[in-house]
């Protein structure tokens, strides 16, 4: 940005992220398939099951102080039964209240010494707990379909400044 935003307030902002996930659910033979609550639970070795969270952060230039400011951790994705849930197509991530996204774009603020860089994050994480002795969880594909991030900010202005012409 070429605005130091020292000298602004920033007064809204927009986030919306989608992603789409896909996985094999084939399961309970021992070798394939993303285990997850309630189709697994009878096995011995199912603890927490397997999962995928997708994320935004928002931090400085520097990768430091990051703000978590949109977060999914899938729940259901790989689910044999009652329904199958092998894929999420176009799924919103949840994304946190404006006002935390704004307090995150201010503290990256602050620590770039120009007041105008930040940096954003997409990120995908992916948990595999070993449910069997040849556990294979198979995820086709896990991606970011879209991300739209806008923000409107204003100049500050002091409260007693005055303006005059003649």
């Amino acid at each position: 940005m070429t605005d130091d935003m020292s000298d602004y307030n920033i007064t809204s902002v927009e986030l919306k992220v989608i992603f789409n996930a896909s996985v094999e659910t084939t399961s309970g033979n021992g070798l394939d398939g993303v285990d997850v609550l309630p189709s697994e639970a009878a096995t011995d070795q199912f603890g927490i099951g397997d999962f995928v969270s997708f994320y935004v952060l928002i931090s400085d230039i520097e990768f430091k102080n990051p703000y978590i400011v949109a977060f999914n951790r899938t729940t259901d994705l790989g689910r044999d039964s009652n329904p199958t849930v092998d894929n999420i197509t176009d799924s919103l991530i949840y994304t946190y209240d404006e006002s935390v996204i704004i307090t995150a774009l201010n503290s990256a603020f602050e620590k770039d010494s120009t007041h105008s860089n930040f940096t954003i994050t997409l990120g995908i994480d992916i948990y595999c707990e070993d449910n069997w002795i040849n556990d294979r969880d198979v995820f086709n594909y896990l991606y970011f379909k879209d991300f739209n991030f806008t923000f409107t900010y204003e100049k500050k202005i002091d409260k007693f400044s005055s303006l005059s012409w003649y």
